[in-house]
């Protein structure tokens, strides 16, 4: 707490220090009548607008955003939690660290576009280019393009997939794929380029791995020819050679479960 004096006026200022970013809200709450009323200070990663249009502007918030209406085209929204839309969802561009939820489905006409990190689920889907580290859920889904990590769900009564192209590296479950007109529908299932890319990677990371452990095998051999048990176990680089092979032996085991 700061105090500074004006003239004969003794001002105090007090800094307070929130653990998570977020807004900041002040709440009054009454004592009692022949008591002062007090004020509590609260701060919430949860941000809720009415909606998100070009008038309004675009939304950029590190936490969870709540648009309780519609999000009109070129309306963009970004945030590091979760974004939940209780409207419907035009030719905008949403991305979200986490899950992606619109209630009343979206049209993009071919233009918007939901990027999450969690999962994307909403009711129906026109012209929508999504991409989902986790899995993608509706009941209905037309001319749209679709990348999920994991699976792909429409599984409404009525649930169907038309038109565009879906890719689901875990596998894809749908009732009505396709329709009567013949609309051109592209499935690829399983391996993607995204994965054939990772495990080069990993093949690379692990041959780096196996030569740095033969430098270190070599040299804690070596230090075994040549001192005994009692003398090389005091020694503070040969401490560091069993600290690095054990490390490194422990990235390794770490790249054969990620393969």
């Amino acid at each position: 707490m700061k105090q500074i004096r004006y003239g004969l006026e003794l001002v105090f200022f007090r800094t307070y220090v929130a653990g998570l970013d977020g807004i900041v809200t002040l709440e009054m709450k009454s004592a009692g009548a022949n008591a002062l009323s007090e004020i509590h200070m609260n701060v919430t990663n949860l941000l809720t607008v009415p909606e998100v249009t070009l008038a309004t502007g675009d939304v950029n918030y590190e936490g969870n955003v709540f648009v309780i209406g519609n999000v009109g085209s070129e309306a963009e929204i970004y945030a590091t939690g979760d974004i939940l839309v209780g409207g419907f969802v035009e030719a905008a561009h949403l991305l979200a660290g986490g899950d992606i939820m619109i209630r009343q489905g979206m049209n993009a006409s071919g233009e918007g576009e939901i990027r999450a990190a969690g999962n994307v689920n909403g009711c129906f889907f026109e012209a929508t280019k999504i991409y989902a580290e986790g899995d993608i859920q509706g009941d209905y889904f037309m001319n749209c393009d679709l990348y999920a990590q994991g699976r792909t769900y429409v599984l409404g009564k009525k649930g169907s997939l038309a038109g565009g192209t879906a890719c689901a590296e875990q596998g894809l479950r749908v009732n009505i794929l396709g329709n009567q007109a013949g609309l051109a529908t592209y499935i690829r299932l399983g391996v993607s380029e995204r994965l054939h890319k990772q495990e080069l990677e990993l093949h690379e990371q692990m041959r780096s791995i196996h030569a740095e452990l033969d430098t270190l095998t070599r040299a804690y051999e070596d230090y075994a020819r040549k001192y005994p048990p009692q003398i090389r176990n005091s020694m503070e680089l040969f401490a560091k050679v069993q600290s690095a092979i054990y490390t490194k032996e422990k990235e390794l085991e770490e790249c054969e479960n990620e393969k």
